[in-house]
């Protein structure tokens, strides 16, 4: 039996892929003698603690924007509010000018197991199913537990599954936590103010999945957090957004603008773009950030991605394109960052990430940043070249990379357990390839 492990781990060792295959090495060496696998998926989160009774429990009939008069509690009391809806709840849930704290929140939750936001008669089109309304902004809100759907009718346009508005002085905060979003024919979740005096302060995401047609590839966007105005926008201070599935959807998968501070991980994108609409065909589109993108699988788009940062860390992400490669832009000379203040001199890394593409080029980014370092660690590439230089100065800042495995072999395309949107359990990665790289929606190593 050792002699048979031995020779696999061999067998291994000169294998396609060196880097998951010294984990699993690792791994069976540590735990020869035990049936543990290497990895695992995380559970999805349990409701928030929502203390006391709840203040209401709201069905279809108090309309499609829920009011102090519906909640039954006064804007701004102390502690802390949650309404359950009742599913089928076959309207919008906007919030009316319901103004929380930090410590009184208001948080939204099914009566039990899931409730269906939307999917009735009475969407109609260019409506927003999770929304708030009125002239004061909603502020610290907390939505767990919701299955959000479009119209009935899949030919009714404009629909976008869940959005929030910025606001000034303070700034606004909203979590989003363990809900499915399909059907909408215009983006997933749309949060993109374009007014420079409001920001958000703080969007939270997690354990959510925006899942089109496999057939159609319907709406636009999955995800578009930030306006893609390059002088007129509302900025996000803090953005944590943790294990998204986002798949089959027309337009640009994950997009992200003017984020100050994004911890983005464990992110599935796959198989987007593919209604070919020009500038919106890509798997990520960061531009104008600041953070780090950890842990994830981008797949399957017509362009690979577009970025334009300086200070951004990505690490342990997986692209696949079909078409164009990688476009790494200059912030202020493609992009027009200019006058961003997070426009600045704070180094780019890039560390055990994986790029991959069909384009008829032979480098897998192009880049073009030039106002600060940038280094590559331990990246791969099926091309000849990881990237082509592209930068307009080439002397003030360096490009660099080390350990760079160029030639590879393009990874089979992930598959997953399911897909279907009314599936809670959907998204979740099956090969041992993509298990044992610890990335995308949901998937851990032990």
């Amino acid at each position: 039996m050792k002699k048979l492990l031995i020779l696999f781990l061999l067998t291994l060792s000169v294998s396609a892929n060196a880097q998951i295959n010294k984990k699993l090495i690792h791994f069976m060496l540590a735990n020869s003698g035990t049936s543990s696998d290497p990895y695992y998926y995380a559970d999805l989160p349990d409701e928030p603690n929502y203390g006391a009774n709840p203040v209401a429990n709201l069905t279809t009939s108090v309309g499609a924007s829920v009011s102090q008069t519906a909640l039954n509690t006064a804007s701004g009391s102390s502690g802390t509010k949650h309404a359950t809806i009742v599913s089928p709840f076959l309207n919008r849930l906007q919030t009316l000018q319901l103004v929380g704290t930090n410590t009184a929140k208001y948080y939204w939750k099914p009566t039990t197991g899931r409730t269906l936001i939307g999917g009735g008669t009475s969407i109609t089109s260019g409506q927003k199913i999770v929304n708030q309304t009125g002239g004061t902004i909603s502020d610290y809100h907390v939505f767990y537990g919701f299955d959000v759907r479009g119209a009935d009718n899949p030919a009714t346009s404009g629909i976008i599954g869940m959005a929030w508005t910025a606001r000034v002085t303070t700034g606004t905060r909203v979590e989003f936590i363990n809900n499915s979003i399909s059907n909408v024919s215009s983006a997933g979740v749309q949060i993109n103010d374009g007014v420079t005096a409001n920001f958000y302060d703080s969007l939270t995401f997690k354990f959510n999945r925006i899942i089109g047609d496999p057939g159609v590839h319907e709406g636009t966007e999955g995800e578009y957090l930030g306006s893609t105005n390059p002088t007129t926008y509302s900025l996000i201070n803090n953005s944590i957004l943790e294990d998204g599935f986002i798949a089959y959807r027309g337009w640009d998968g994950a997009q992200r603008n003017s984020h100050a501070n994004m911890q983005m991980d464990h992110y599935t994108v796959f198989d987007v773009g593919n209604l070919n609409a020009v500038g919106q065909r890509n798997l990520l589109q960061a531009q104008n950030v600041k953070g780090t993108i950890s842990n994830c699988i981008f797949w399957n788009a017509p362009d690979m991605f577009v970025i334009a940062a300086t200070g951004l860390n990505l690490v342990n992400c997986y692209f696949y394109s079909t078409g164009a490669a990688g476009l790494w832009q200059d912030l202020d000379l493609d992009a027009g960052y200019g006058a961003s203040s997070l426009r600045d001199h704070t180094p780019n890394t890039v560390t055990n990430c994986h790029f991959y593409t069909d384009a008829a080029v032979g480098y897998a980014i192009d880049f073009r940043e030039g106002n600060t370092n940038t280094t590559f660690t331990n990246c791969t590439t099926n091309k000849a070249a990881l990237y082509l230089d592209n930068r307009v100065d080439k002397v003030t800042y360096t490009l660099s990379q080390t350990g760079t495995t160029t030639g590879a072999a393009i990874p089979s395309a992930p598959t997953f357990n399911s897909v279907d949107p009314d599936n809670a359990e959907a998204g979740l990665v099956q090969e041992i390839y993509w298990r044992l790289t610890g990335a995308g929606y949901r998937n851990r190593l032990n």
